[in-house]
């Protein structure tokens, strides 16, 4: 019964990523020599929290695809979903509980805690219809972007037998903070993304990205014509040329390089060839012209059509 439970959760679960997460686990056990019994475990308790946690994310953003598929909850139902990926998290807690001592324990749900107060603050932003300043966007992504990486140094550290090397706070939020921001920018700028979720899919979703709280600070009258609401292709391609315009893109594409340079420098102290890792898997796109954008129009290749909330019919190209 439990496997018919848990259909939506594996779902997600089995889709593979980029397996950042992983290597990250696998650097930090080095760092602070988790003993092998621990390791797999940390990697199983924080698989399920981030799992849960973009299944969830996926219904409240109304997303349509994750790493190329279809969400979960437009082939299971919202509901299912919903059910399946808290019950998953609920049970891992319980097992937790009883693996690991209570400090593992609280530091687990300290994350847990952060990671819904930041994605909270998102939801509240949007339906407010609230843009953001710089600190509390930042603020928001600490909470909820940084808290994985938070938890995996955490847990490494207190279930490591090596101290010496100190946990180091600044590089996972500024791993967070260019996780997040990226994700923005190629979601806007990246031809490859566009292939696997659409062009500028965010603006599908009315949501207030870094993109648009820097512009907001250049054209808020303009800003205000196009946020919180569901653009079309013609609106999307306004705001992308409005952001190439006011150097908005440009100006985000070197706050990344920036980021990344301090990033790898610190990476370097703890292992040359994670730090190259992430160099080469985390490359900034370049930025395309507006008027060299060709046919953006492809992002319906799973067109999803629905009568009611959690009933989906999918066609897949």
């Amino acid at each position: 019964m439990d496997t018919d439970l848990l259909i939506p959760y594996n779902y997600t679960l089995e889709t593979k990523g980029k397996n950042f997460r992983t290597q990250l686990i696998q650097l930090f056990s080095s760092v602070y020599k988790v003993p092998k019994e621990f390791v797999n475990k940390i990697s199983e308790d924080v698989a399920c929290i981030h799992t849960t946690s973009i299944n969830i994310d996926d219904i409240q953003d109304g997303s349509f695809t994750r790493r190329s598929k279809p969400c979960s909850y437009l082939i299971h139902g919202i509901p299912n979903t919903i059910n399946a990926s808290f019950y998953a998290l609920f049970k891992n807690l319980e097992k937790i509980e009883k693996k690991y001592s209570a400090p593992v324990l609280q530091i687990v749900l300290k994350e847990i805690v952060n990671l819904h107060q930041g994605q909270g603050l998102d939801i509240v932003w949007t339906e407010k219809k609230y843009i953001p300043t710089i600190e509390e966007y930042n603020e928001m992504v600490n909470l909820k972007t940084s808290s994985l990486f938070r938890l995996v140094q955490n847990m490494c550290y207190c279930l490591g037998l090596s101290k010496k090397k100190k946990k180091d706070y600044n590089l996972v939020y500024q791993m967070g903070n260019f996780f997040q921001i990226r994700d923005d920018y190629i979601n806007c700028c990246d031809p490859q993304y566009w292939d696997q979720k659409g062009f500028f899919e965010d603006m599908n979703q009315g949501k207030c990205t870094y993109l648009l709280i820097k512009l907001n600070m250049i054209d808020p009258d303009f800003v205000k014509q196009y946020i919180f609401k569901e653009c079309t292709q013609n609106e999307k391609i306004i705001i992308y040329t409005k952001l190439f315009q006011e150097n908005v893109l440009h100006e985000i594409k070197n706050e990344l390089l920036e980021q990344m340079k301090k990033i790898v420098e610190t990476l370097n102290s703890y292992d040359l060839n994670f730090a190259k890792m992430f160099q080469t898997k985390l490359n900034i796109c370049p930025i395309i012209e507006p008027d060299k954008i060709k046919n953006p129009i492809q992002e319906d290749r799973c067109q999803i059509r629905s009568d009611q909330v959690g009933k989906y019919l999918i066609h897949l190209n």
